[in-house]
């Protein structure tokens, strides 16, 4: 597992492990399993800083990655603004004397004028209010302090810099950037802007003309020392106070279902819900006859076709339902002939919405799908949605258009002897659910036909979001479902991000806080296919190809085959930010995950008189692979104790 990914580049000595997403920035830096919110971006300002380029993905274009055995090196293409282009490069190394090093070059693909190229090193407020920044060159410091409260005007400090050190209030954290030249850097407080964090500015290249073929680049090693907490980790199970109804782990199985990746997930995760697509463009092309009341089999059945996309996608629905797993039908676009307007590429994905006086033969399409695939597959699915309508991906509906849909379509199921019911929300984040759901919540005869309540995890949500979620579902009597799990949506534009140890264990935080909080019934992975792919498909040389599990996967076996079914969520709390813990109870069974995103330590684990007295320990972290390690037992008190391994996580089961 050590070798899998080339995204975390440690440094033994200096004590530096830097974390760099699909882009090349540095989200954060770790010390021996500490981890700092400290990242690295590079930006590029028009004069005036009128705009600016940086590495977030929609400033870049054709990223690539290439792994070395020392580190890695990020490309793309920066664009400030229509015609200014700037090629980018960054580099990491280990150097056992300096810690991680980042070598970055920025070349200007036309001549134009800039405020300047700059590296932005930002420390997160919450770690570093109240501490202290110095910047250094030969003969001459200057230092500032990070100010608890907004700073205004926000510059702190400014000057020629070779040198840069920090620390957090109290010293836990001390940081350091050691430049290969001198620079000129600007300090400042990001709140001024509404971003929690302080940020050093360097600059690579200076405000004027950039030539064509000019390139500004730097070279920084980067180290931090950061405390380990000296006391242990209390972990509390609290078993009489319940959430939900965990029934499974699930997945989705809609875009690159052929590859190796599918059927490697269906065999090796313990898989009880699964989300499928309608591909309605390639079943109805072209309006079938004209008559929504009349349906023109003949036409639809042309459409399957041996090898076909669409026949893949009838077996795959066919073979999953015979499985015994509760699945999900769910729409992503719609023939553009039922289009108001064409809903074209990605750029026009807000466009696509149900043509007026277009919605009987919207319907047709739909029941049309769902009877040809019950009758000749055996293919009924459990539930139905539109793919994130509030964000019309890649069908747009208000909220009244959403109630009136589920209404109309719903009876319509119905009366076709479908037993297909809906999923309510289905959507993109979750956030913000009461107002686009509202009308559709308050119509009791839409509600019929509702069978779940769903959201996507993308981008996170606060705590009071996931739990208003959990609510609504208890209100309603409705199952709660996380119908996409993951953690950035933009991570197919770089693949070899989903390979990286950092990016499965914050995924894996997400996780935790949406379990503890909304209690869903399941959280369906994006996905369990060759799309955002839980394994790597390798060649052997004799060209046999085998399917190699990366860090989600492993990560993910903790809740699908470590997991029972149709157990209950208790409440469980940890009173460390850094160690997240959910409790999973069925009869005498006791599951507890156990979340480690900081350094190795002692949790002490209570609560637990009703179970045991033995419990199961199996850990998957940079080195391991939910491997066993072993059993323990608990105290007479209902008390375990045990070591949590830096940046891991840890099952701990009473079943055999």
């Amino acid at each position: 597992m050590a070798g899998l990914c080339g995204l975390c580049i440690a440094a033994d000595i200096a004590g530096a492990e830097a974390c760099v997403d699909g882009w090349g920035r540095m989200v954060s830096i770790v010390d021996r399993g500490e981890e700092a919110n400290i990242s690295a971006d590079l930006i590029v300002a028009d004069p005036g800083w009128s705009s600016q380029a940086s590495l977030r993905p929609e400033c870049v274009a054709d990223p690539s990655y290439v792994g070395t055995r020392a580190g890695g090196c990020w490309s793309g293409t920066m664009r400030l603004d229509e015609g200014k282009l700037f090629k980018y490069t960054v580099a990491t190394s280990n150097d056992n004397m300096m810690g991680t090093r980042f070598t970055v070059c920025v070349s200007a693909l036309t001549n134009c004028a800039v405020e300047g190229v700059f590296m932005a090193l930002r420390f997160a407020a919450r770690d570093f209010a109240g501490g202290r920044l110095e910047m250094r060159r030969p003969g001459h410091s200057a230092s500032a302090l990070f100010p608890d409260k907004p700073k205004h005007p926000p510059d702190l400090c400014s000057g020629p810099v070779s040198d840069i050190m920090c620390a957090s209030a109290g010293g836990r954290l001390k940081f350091s950037a050691t430049l290969d030249r001198e620079v000129n850097a600007f300090a400042q407080d990001d709140r001024a802007w509404n971003i929690e964090s302080y940020s050093v500015l360097l600059q690579l290249a200076p405000a004027g003309e950039l030539p064509a073929g000019k390139t500004a680049s730097l070279d920084v090693a980067f180290c931090l020392s950061a405390e380990r907490p000296a006391t242990p980790v209390t972990i509390e199970v609290k078993p009489d106070q319940m959430l939900g109804l965990w029934e499974g782990f699930g997945g989705n199985f809609v875009f690159q279902t052929e590859s190796p990746v599918t059927e490697y997930a269906l065999r090796n995760l313990e898989t009880a819900f699964a989300r499928t697509q309608a591909t309605l463009a390639e079943w109805e092309p072209e309006n079938d006859d004209g008559d929504p009341c009349r349906i023109n089999w003949a036409s639809f059945e042309a459409r399957d076709a041996a090898g076909s996309n669409l026949r893949r996608e009838f077996e795959l629905a066919g073979r999953i339902d015979r499985m015994g797993m509760t699945r999900i039908l769910s729409v992503w676009r719609l023939p553009d002939w039922l289009c108001e307007t064409n809903p074209g590429g990605w750029g026009a994905w807000r466009t696509a919405r149900v043509a007026r006086n277009m919605e009987e033969e919207l319907d047709e399409c739909i029941v049309s799908y769902l009877l040809y695939a019950k009758r000749k597959y055996g293919a009924e699915p459990d539930l139905f949605s539109f793919n994130e309508s509030r964000e019309g991906i890649y069908v747009l509906m208000d909220a009244e258009e959403y109630r009136a849909l589920t209404r109309r379509l719903g009876a319509k199921f119905r009366a076709a002897g479908l037993r297909t019911r809906f999923v309510i929300g289905d959507t993109a984040t979750p956030r913000d659910a009461g107002e686009y759901l509202g009308p559709t919540l308050s119509d009791r005869r839409a509600m019929r036909y509702a069978g779940a309540l769903a959201f996507h995890s993308w981008g996170g949500a606060s705590d009071q979001d996931y739990e208003q979620w959990r609510q609504i579902a208890g209100r309603f009597g409705l199952r709660l479902m996380v119908t996409e799990g993951g953690l950035n949506p933009d991570a197919w534009r770089t693949p070899w991000v989903l390979e990286s140890f950092w990016y499965a264990l914050r995924q894996m935080e997400l996780y935790q806080d949406m379990i503890r909080l909304s209690a869903p019934c399941s959280i369906l992975e994006w996905e369990l296919s060759g799309d955002y792919p839980l394994g790597v498909i390798r060649k052997a040389p004799d060209g046999s190809t085998a399917v190699a599990p990366t860090y989600r996967f492993h990560l993910l076996r903790h809740y699908a085959n470590l997991t029972p079914k149709g157990s209950r969520i208790a409440t469980c709390k940890s009173d460390r930010s850094t160690v997240r813990a959910t409790a999973f109870l069925k009869g005498n069974t006791c599951v507890i995950h156990v979340l480690n995103s900081g350094a190795s330590c002692m949790a002490v684990v209570t609560g637990l008189k009703r179970y045991g007295p033995r419990f199961a320990a199996f850990v998957t972290s940079q080195e391991s692979a939910c491997d066993h390690r072993g059993d323990l037992v608990r105290g007479r008190d209902g008390t375990l104790r045990i070591e949590l391994p830096a940046r891991s996580m840890t099952t701990l089961t009473t079943a055999k």
